[in-house]
């Protein structure tokens, strides 16, 4: 009878993050002491979960069906306990990742804030433009700006974050007139850029409609994977950025920046939680998700 419910715990582990090695990382194991667990599993079963070879990790149709009411098991068993210890202070580790900008100006403050009301939790804050795999590298949570790929993980849409187009006025001073979205093309722009991307291509829409739409192809001598050095880069009048409304707002009211093409904007891009894909989320990725979202209302 299977009756070791860490052993389910990491059959679904392994299962999401299609690896030993990644859920061995993630439940803080070896990923040998992983195999024996989904051997007892097997073994008890009769039935084989895995389809396993030396490049990858494939669930067979009886482990997925398995692991399916493996997961509506476990969230029984984690609703009667959290039903039982609602008063419980939240305790272990937090780790969430965030976008470095937005994670400074709105992020980290929450975070803090959060920490308060739960004094024998600890949390990792960490910061960066990069795309962080949650199951590889052990998150919690990550805030993300942006159009989101498939995957098994759960969304929750916080806010919609808008992206104009601003200069500095000594850049501006010394470049020819911009009237016309296309004519950014023969401008120095500040573009985003990581391993195997680099946004040469921007998508603008008129406030009056979103069918008045014009994609630019634009080039410019800097790029980066931070944003802060776009828009440091900006400032000291090396070209263009297309930029969060709410990162430049302080720097257009005080004239560091001038707004450029201001009927024109990036689509609205979606700002949205992300976590484990579990039907038993732990309670202290639940709650801060939670307060997240209500303090996201407050401000807003």
């Amino acid at each position: 009878m299977l009756n070791n419910l860490n052993d389910l715990t990491m059959l679904v582990t392994v299962a999401e993050s299609k690896g030993f090695t990644a859920a061995a990382k993630l439940q803080n194991t070896s990923p040998a002491t992983v195999s024996k667990q989904i051997a007892r599993i097997e073994k008890e079963l009769g039935i084989r979960l895995f389809k396993r070879n030396t490049r990858h990790l494939e669930i067979t149709e009886e482990g997925q069906d398995f692991v399916n009411k493996v997961k509506i098991a476990l969230e029984i068993l984690d609703e009667a306990q959290t039903t039982i210890s609602q008063q419980e202070q939240l305790k272990g580790q937090l780790r969430i990742t965030a976008p470095l900008l937005l994670g400074s100006y709105y992020i980290a403050p929450i975070v803090a804030a959060f920490r308060d009301l739960h004094p024998l939790l600890t949390i990792d804050l960490s910061l960066t433009d990069h795309i962080v795999d949650l199951y590889s590298q052990g998150i919690d949570i990550a805030i993300r700006i942006g159009e989101l790929p498939d995957s098994n993980l759960v969304v929750k849409r916080l806010a919609t974050n808008y992206r104009i187009l601003v200069a500095a006025p000594s850049y501006l001073k010394e470049s020819p007139l911009i009237e016309h979205p296309q004519q950014l093309g023969e401008h120095q722009c500040l573009l985003f850029s990581y391993p195997g991307y680099r946004q040469d291509q921007w998508t603008l829409v008129h406030k009056s409609s979103a069918k008045r739409k014009e994609i630019i192809h634009v080039k410019g001598h800097l790029s980066s994977d931070s944003g802060d050095v776009l828009k440091k880069w900006c400032l000291l009048g090396k070209g263009i950025a297309l930029r969060e409304a709410w990162e430049v707002s302080q720097d257009l009211h005080e004239g560091k920046l001038v707004r450029i093409l201001s009927d024109w904007e990036e689509p609205g891009a979606a700002i949205s939680i992300l976590y484990h894909q579990r039907q038993y989320t732990s309670k202290k990725v639940s709650v801060f998700a939670q307060y997240l979202l209500q303090c996201w209302k407050q401000t807003s």
